[in-house]
């Protein structure tokens, strides 16, 4: 092989590593992790507010003190460019009141074929739960507020 083939597997690899990494740091991820020890903190049901859709969330703090937030059974209108955020208002009923609140974005949601099964949402450890009561299916661009939940915490 010449040096040109060479340099163009070199670039091939280089750029292969650069999107596994981009994917490895991708806060959803598709979730068969093993639940055992695992502890349940708080779940809630998606409810519609802009658009129709349905699914559940639960937090759970795994054995080693991490913690995560685990989309199942997600149904809506595929859009682009959704994202899962915690929400530190009570009221998520409508567009404005998470527009205006103060949001943690844990990452974005995979739709269609890739979004089958659960997806998990790694939540930073500096953030105080007791803060957000609510999560919210979130369109940055078009500062929509797809769905909904409140969250019940356990006790």
């Amino acid at each position: 092989m010449n040096k040109k083939w060479w340099k163009m597997i070199a670039i091939i690899v280089v750029a292969a590593l650069a999107v596994a990494v981009f994917i490895q740091q991708n806060a959803a991820v598709n979730a068969d992790e093993d639940e055992e020890g695992w502890r349940l903190l708080a779940q809630g049901d998606l409810q519609g507010v802009a658009r129709s859709g349905e699914g559940q969330v639960s937090i759970y703090e795994r054995q080693d003190g991490s913690r995560l937030l685990r989309l199942t059974n997600f149904k809506a209108v595929e859009e682009s460019d959704l994202r899962m955020v915690l929400v530190n208002q009570r009221d998520v009923s409508d567009n404005e009141s998470v527009k205006h609140a103060t949001r943690v974005d844990l990452g974005s949601i995979k739709q269609g074929s890739q979004g089958e099964g659960n997806q998990d949402f790694n939540i930073p450890t500096d953030v105080d739960l007791s803060q957000f009561p609510a999560v919210a299916i979130w369109n940055e661009e078009s500062e929509e507020n797809f769905l909904a939940a409140m969250l019940r915490y356990n006790e």
